[in-house]
């Protein structure tokens, strides 16, 4: 489950606002259709940590507290629940899960798409060996099938729908970007170079937080150049990741706030540059999009918390 992620939410990264209300060729909105996959993920979680405790397939009836509650923390309405409680329905519950999601905004959506992989993943760390292997049927363990149809196999079915939205080409990809770019950029702007100094939510300087964007951005053109000459290896620890934030951010320690907004525009260039210059078959390379992706559009997301409304 964990090598199939990160495409499939790349491609759900590059949706904007706009098209997040655009109808998929299966009929619904980006929207619904990114909400379903978030809640497959919360019912596989669900399932797996009962089983987990119990060694049981099936929840049992004292369970139906609990499932209400679920279903309740996934927004769908009081009837629905109800109703899905008396009987299961998989068509009944896609449509709630399709209503409930559109009240979800950008931020509020991938909060729970990328909140139920990460506690998909943990129950599923979790489960011993001979849970893992328990429960065969045609060739498959129960929690093989459970994780196997509602994270890896389940991706496969919304590729279409992904694929005549996803940027295509180096300037393409540029393109998207730029879009999230001036979102991000206007929040700095709209700071001061006074406001630099401010802290944000998370207890870092403002300062630190562009420093940190910047050590990122100017990553992208050096990995793709490394990987175009077979040479790149990707970061293979957390403990890396926050080695390579701790030096960007120290190295940058005594730049003054004008420069340090020079540096933000220039790597932003050179960043922007080297995506431009990408071939048709770099920019769908799954590898390469994954990694401009996490150093850019994904990125400022995650930080967007971080600014005051």
């Amino acid at each position: 489950m964990t090598a199939a992620w990160p495409a499939f939410r790349i491609a759900a990264g590059t949706l904007t606002d706009e098209q997040l209300d655009e109808k998929t060729s299966s009929g619904w909105t980006y929207r619904q259709m990114l909400g379903h996959v978030a809640a497959w993920h919360e019912l596989a979680a669900r399932r797996l940590r009962d089983f987990r405790a119990t060694g049981q397939t099936e929840p049992a009836d004292a369970d139906r507290d609990a499932t209400d509650a679920l279903f309740k923390a996934l927004g769908l309405a009081a009837e629905d629940r109800e109703a899905l409680l008396g009987e299961w329905d998989m068509d009944r519950f896609n449509a709630a899960i399709g209503a409930a999601s559109l009240r979800d905004d950008r931020h509020v959506l991938f909060t729970k798409l990328d909140g139920s992989f990460a506690r998909l993943r943990e129950v599923v760390a979790a489960l011993s060996d001979e849970q893992v292997s328990a429960h065969v049927e045609e060739g498959r363990s129960f929690a093989y099938a459970v994780v196997e149809g509602d994270s890896f196999g389940h991706y496969p079915e919304h590729e279409a729908e992904l694929a005549v939205v996803v940027p295509a080409t180096g300037e393409a990809l540029a393109a998207r970007i730029d879009m999230d770019w001036r979102r991000f950029r206007e929040r700095v702007r709209h700071l001061g170079r006074a406001g630099l100094g401010e802290r944000t939510s998370i207890g870092w300087t403002y300062k630190d937080l562009v420093a940190h964007v910047v050590g990122w951005l100017e990553d992208v053109p050096r990995r793709i150049e490394a990987i175009r000459a077979g040479t790149h290896k990707p970061i293979a620890s957390q403990r890396e990741i926050d080695e390579y934030n701790a030096r960007s951010v120290a190295s940058r320690a005594l730049v003054g706030p004008e420069a340090m907004l020079d540096e933000l525009d220039t790597s932003y260039r050179r960043m922007r540059e080297a995506v431009l210059g990408l071939s048709a078959d770099e920019a769908r390379n799954p590898r390469i999009a994954l990694m401009v992706s996490v150093r850019t559009i994904l990125h400022w997301e995650e930080h967007g918390g971080e600014f005051q409304p």
